[in-house]
């Protein structure tokens, strides 16, 4: 055949030998280097084995990109939310002008943006920042924004080699992912919160589209 189509093949199998199948799609796919149309509900399906993902959500397209350009910059919020376990983090959050540049209030504290965004989010009055559980710090790091904004840790999840932190920031949620290498805070804590300033995202507030960045 010059094409495959697979509607959702190992929806039926057990984790485990889901996992086996998957690998032995992706070699066999390696190796015979035939057109392969997947289609899946299974994000890490589509994560490690798609070439090139499309995201559609109630039949509208939303993004068709590398895995990889998906997942670091989604097009809109649907795509952030989706592409993730957790998905990616969103907090609302009005925009002042400072100076020369732009600031976001969280909380009683104005705290910078990078000036590659400054130029997009001058004119709006809110903004719906964006950003992955693994780039959420607790302590600080070269490189890292929002400057210890003070966030109680509702919930610690252990996964293993990892943890999920659940912390609530001026009633917003957000979840961060940390390595077994890193201090893990206890339930009722209050921790600080950095974020990886390189990994930041903005979307627009009404239309949910990704606001781009200058340069």
């Amino acid at each position: 055949p010059r094409v495959f189509l697979m509607d959702e093949p190992l929806s039926n199998l057990d984790a485990q030998l889901r996992a086996q199948t998957r690998a032995m799609l992706i070699k066999l796919h390696r190796r015979l280097r035939v057109t392969t149309v997947y289609v899946t509900h299974d994000q890490v399906e589509a994560m490690t084995m798609g070439e090139r993902v499309a995201v559609f959500n109630r039949g509208e397209l939303h993004q068709v990109d590398t895995p990889r350009n998906i997942y670091d910059s989604p097009a809109n919020r649907f795509v952030g939310e989706f592409i993730g376990s957790p998905g990616m983090n969103f907090l609302r959050l009005a925009v002042r002008q400072s100076g020369e540049g732009v600031s976001l209030v969280v909380g009683k504290r104005l705290v910078d943006v990078p000036r590659k965004f400054a130029e997009t989010l001058k004119a709006l009055s809110e903004v719906h920042l964006g950003v992955r559980p693994e780039a959420v710090r607790l302590q600080q790091e070269e490189g890292f924004a929002l400057g210890g904004v003070p966030a109680g840790v509702e919930l610690v999840e252990p996964l293993g080699g990892e943890y999920l932190v659940h912390l609530r920031i001026e009633g917003m949620r957000l979840v961060a992912r940390l390595s077994l290498q890193r201090h893990i805070p206890s339930d009722g804590d209050t921790v600080p919160v950095y974020v990886d300033a390189d990994r930041l995202c903005f979307f627009h507030v009404e239309s949910g589209a990704r606001l781009p960045a200058e340069g």
